[in-house]
């Protein structure tokens, strides 16, 4: 009797390895066969964002002048088709009586706002002799005029007040337009800020002013100080944080980086920046800034722009998100269960002969 239970045990159990592995091969091969790669995921991703006349920053969210910026310039790297002429309506519709635009419908017009339609439009190939008839310049003018104008208000830049500087003098430059302002002021004053040690007050200061001079083709006042500064920020050899926190940013990596390009030099283990980067893209196809965040457009456009910048983007291609090997341990799961439920049964049964 004990011969035969032990036969049935056996046999039972040869029975469910052989279906279980025959499972397994074939839940593997489907899954290698399936799975996409970063960047097919990538593009759904985008494709999820795109609202027909515009971009969201998140999927089912409200569109915005500022996420379809980052949607149109990453439809033209990948290769995603959109609807030119339904994009340049849906900006016009944002232009306000003052000339400059909102970043949604029923928000006041600001600089930044105005920066990403006029960057945007240029994308699409509207040349600045159609946007001179946007008349937009004069809003740009009138609104920075508190800021640039007048050097007694150089003393107390924020890194706001210094992108927006940087934002208005991009603009112009796609309307064509000439700027006069005290340049020598400002540059000196961009220059002060930096302390003698080669530090800044903060990370952002440090690539706004590096940002800002490059523009007037100007060096910051201590270079070699700017690129150490900039690179303490780096995280454990991986990404960087523009705080003392253990989680890297993207968006802090992409203007520590490109700030440090800007100044002439590269960062080192660039291997070790791309498998960070990477493991900051979600099932979804998008990036997240940070761990544990949603993933949106901006976040994803500044990891494609890493990627460019460290001549990686071919690590796009790899197949993502592959199961494979939790399929294998669930499967070995049932297996050691059906198994031991099968010897139960059979010692129950025996149990009651006796």
């Amino acid at each position: 009797m004990k011969f035969k239970n032990i036969s049935r045990i056996i046999c039972l159990t040869l029975f469910i390895f052989i279906f279980s592995s025959t499972f397994i091969s074939a839940t593997e091969t489907t899954t290698e066969q399936g799975a996409k790669t970063r960047l097919e995921l990538l593009e759904e991703f985008i494709q999820d964002t795109y609202l027909n006349d515009s971009f969201s920053n998140e999927p089912n969210q409200n569109s915005s002048i500022e996420s379809t910026y980052y949607g149109v310039l990453l439809s033209d790297y990948l290769k995603i088709s959109y609807d030119i002429y339904d994009i340049i309506f849906y900006i016009q519709k944002h232009q306000k009586s003052d000339y400059g635009f909102s970043n949604q419908i029923k928000q006041e017009t600001t600089i930044n706002a105005t920066f990403f339609a006029v960057q945007t439009l240029k994308q699409l190939s509207v040349g600045s002799e159609d946007l001179n008839n946007w008349q937009i310049f004069q809003y740009l003018n009138k609104s920075i005029s508190e800021i640039l104008y007048n050097p007694s208000n150089y003393v107390n830049l924020t890194t706001q007040d210094i992108l927006t500087i940087n934002r208005f003098f991009l603009a112009s430059s796609i309307l064509n337009e000439t700027v006069l302002f005290p340049y020598n002021s400002l540059i000196n004053a961009l220059k002060q800020i930096q302390f003698t040690n080669g530090t800044y007050p903060s990370f952002y200061y440090a690539v706004e002013i590096s940002s800002l001079l490059s523009l007037f083709e100007q060096p910051p006042a201590d270079v070699q100080g700017t690129i150490r500064y900039l690179k303490s920020f780096r995280f454990n050899d991986t990404g960087f944080t523009k705080d003392s926190s253990d989680i890297i940013s993207i968006k802090d990596t992409y203007y520590a980086i490109s700030t440090i390009y800007t100044l002439g030099e590269e960062v080192e283990n660039k291997n070790k920046i791309v498998d960070a980067i990477l493991d900051l893209q979600t099932p979804e196809g998008g990036f997240m800034d940070k761990k544990s965040q949603n993933p949106t457009l901006e976040s994803s456009y500044f990891a494609y722009q890493i990627l460019l910048l460290l001549n990686s983007i071919k690590s796009l291609d790899q197949l993502a998100f592959l199961e494979s090997t939790g399929f294998l341990n669930f499967n070995f799961l049932i297996i050691g269960s059906v198994s031991l439920l099968s010897l139960i049964i059979i010692r129950k049964k025996r149990t009651k002969k006796l």
